[in-house]
């Protein structure tokens, strides 16, 4: 049975300019001094996460890019498109997906949710 990745190439195709634009609008804010005010992060962080959830992606590694993107200055690093490209790579890949959710069960309880 082949592996049959839930993020197709042309979703991915049209939603990673959309993450490299807001991470450029961020770095070019933070180069000139100014601030966003979470702006791109409450549009950013709410749509990415709705739209893995209706794909049936648990997206973990997205949130906690979006998280991290709303600590001030560290926000400004790429961070929510990197987040975007292992979660695609997590899907495209399905034995990263096995060793990842191995990992994950191998935590904590307290840690893993």
């Amino acid at each position: 049975m082949e592996h049959e990745p839930k993020i197709s190439l042309t979703e991915i195709f049209f939603i990673t300019p959309l993450f490299l634009i807001c991470d450029i609008i961020g770095i070019v804010l933070v180069c000139f001094g100014l601030d966003d005010f979470f702006l791109l992060d409450i549009i950013r962080f709410p749509l990415s996460q709705v739209y893995l959830y209706f794909k049936g992606l648990k997206g973990t590694v997205t949130l906690i890019g979006n998280i991290l993107e709303t600590i001030p200055y560290v926000g400004a690093l790429p961070i929510s498109t990197t987040a975007w490209l292992i979660t695609v790579w997590i899907d495209h890949n399905p034995a990263v997906a096995e060793k990842v959710e191995k990992v994950a069960a191998a935590m904590p309880s307290s840690i893993a949710k």
